[in-house]
């Protein structure tokens, strides 16, 4: 509600951090699914999106496959869609990423699309 966002805009600018993101800081071109809610490199899912609101308030959000075993998947049928394939970051750039160095990438991209500032908190515990 604070960012001025129906469901459909707030899921169409989750796909876009990804879009963007990979794009700028990884040259990996991939765009928001047509048909489908996520965000795609060919036929290949790289991030899930999932989105619950109630009262203006989101839960759940995004699943963006980093250093992901994709072996798991051969289990089920990802979001429900057969024919597809879902693929990670160390995939299609062929190398073990830093979680850290693709965190502060995320929250970079965060900050860029929904126009926002972001401040670093840590808790007592780490």
């Amino acid at each position: 509600k604070e960012l001025g966002l129906g469901v459909k805009a707030y899921i169409q600018a989750l796909e876009a951090v990804f879009t963007r993101l990979l794009r700028e800081a990884y040259g990996i071109n991939a765009e928001a699914g047509e048909d489908l809610i996520g965000v795609w490199i060919g036929n290949r899912k790289i991030t899930a999106i999932g989105v619950y609101v109630s009262h203006f308030v989101s839960m759940h959000g995004f699943a963006f496959n980093i250093n992901t075993d994709l072996s798991h998947f051969s289990y089920i049928i990802p979001c429900g869609i057969t024919g597809r394939e879902v693929t990670s970051l160390e995939k299609e750039r062929g190398e073990r990423q830093s979680f850290e160095n693709v965190t502060q990438e995320v929250v970079r991209s965060l900050t860029r699309v929904f126009d926002m500032n972001v401040t670093e908190r840590r808790n007592e515990h780490g």
